[in-house]
């Protein structure tokens, strides 16, 4: 015996369309239970003729195959009813009946009146057109019952439940796109600050700790088209300011307060820069972003470019001293957190200007890890 395999979506199909195909009989069945009295109800309130001719049936049948074989085409002719207005159009064939027998004669027998209780509405008369009832009799048949209706709903919702996780994944991946981009415009101008400025890497932070400070956001905002962020961190009496050049399309300002995080200069973002080793390092080329010190890291100290992460989404400064230790969380002492917002992972910019996607949080770093110290460091 053939084995016959099915996915969910062709028996979901299947299943539907034979509910589809018995909803026309839905009111000539007798139920009991939810529906089942309307159905009966409906069926009971068509008007039945007292004296139904049956013969007529056959005599038709017989007259059709008549006009077929005679090869002639059937006529009409008006017969007009005492019992109703008008004249009603009847059909025959002309030689098809020998000489002396009567034609095919419709029955005149009027419909009887509507039981008492069963009429189509209390406004209309008995005497109403055969066509209008068969239309209201038709549509009495295309009713459904309760049951099947839920039985619809119940499958509509499977289907929606199967596919709103696919598309709120298709959404991240595009919001995920948008943030790649957003990246590749902080690399382009992080470049153009090195030409200006002897090949050095943006200032993780400088100021006054923490009364007036400039960080990497305001020196490459220029080169980004917002020439008037490079102020924002001179003047304290200013409000804070949300750049959209600087917000990944997943990080909402909700989020800010969430992960506790405060601004930099009276700027928000959702992007922090690289400063791992800027901290008492005695060796200047270790030094990726400067914090709080004259020194900072230059484009071409780099050895391993393609290696070296320069930004990605989180904390607007990230050091390797403080990663790595607890997973979602930057500070040692667990006060601010990490986002993995691009379906379970981050977007990271490196030094050769492409970025990357990574899996989960950034990771911990280790001396003794070649990869770990080329992820976080200049040169080895």
């Amino acid at each position: 015996m053939k084995k016959c395999n099915f996915t969910l979506i062709e028996l979901l199909v299947n299943i539907t369309r034979k509910i589809y195909n018995q909803f026309p009989y839905a009111a000539l069945r007798k139920r009991e239970g939810f529906g089942g009295e309307k159905a009966v109800t409906s069926t009971a309130s068509l008007p039945v003729p007292t004296n139904p001719n049956i013969s007529l049936v056959s005599r038709k049948l017989s007259r059709l195959r008549q006009c077929s074989a005679s090869g002639k085409s059937e006529q009409k002719r008006e017969v007009a009813f005492p019992q109703k207005s008008g004249k009603t159009t009847s059909r025959y064939c002309g030689s098809s009946f020998p000489a002396g027998r009567p034609r095919l004669r419709l029955s005149t027998v009027p419909y009887a009146a509507p039981a008492p209780g069963r009429s189509w509405s209390s406004g209309e008369s008995a005497g109403r057109s055969d066509r209008s009832e068969i239309l209201r009799w038709r549509l009495s048949r295309c009713g459904f019952t309760l049951i099947e209706l839920l039985v619809v709903i119940t499958i509509i919702a499977i289907l929606a439940a199967m596919l709103l996780p696919a598309l709120n994944k298709a959404r991240e991946s595009a919001r995920a796109i948008g943030c790649t981009g957003v990246l590749k415009q902080i690399g382009l101008g992080m470049s153009q600050y090195g030409g200006d400025n002897r090949d050095c890497i943006p200032y993780g932070a400088y100021g006054e700790k923490w009364s007036r400070i400039w960080s990497w956001y305001h020196l490459i905002a220029p080169y980004m088209g917002q020439a008037d962020l490079f102020v924002q961190g001179s003047e304290s009496g200013r409000i804070n300011v949300y750049p959209k050049i600087f917000q990944c399309p997943s990080m909402t300002v909700e989020k800010y307060a969430e992960y506790n995080w405060p601004s930099t200069g009276r700027i928000f973002g959702s992007y922090g820069i690289n400063i791992s080793g800027s901290a008492g390092s005695a060796d200047p080329g270790q030094v990726v972003a400067g914090y709080f010190s004259p020194e900072t890291g230059k484009f071409n100290r780099i050895k391993n470019p393609t290696k070296l992460f320069l930004a990605c989404d989180g904390y607007w400064s990230l050091n390797k001293d403080y990663l790595g230790n607890k997973v979602n969380y930057y500070y040692i002492t667990e006060a601010t957190k990490l986002p993995a917002a691009h379906n379970n992972g981050l977007n990271i910019l490196y030094a050769d200007g492409h970025v990357g996607y990574r899996r989960g949080y950034l990771p911990g770093y280790n001396a003794a890890d070649a990869e770990a110290v080329e992820f976080y460091l200049p040169r080895r």
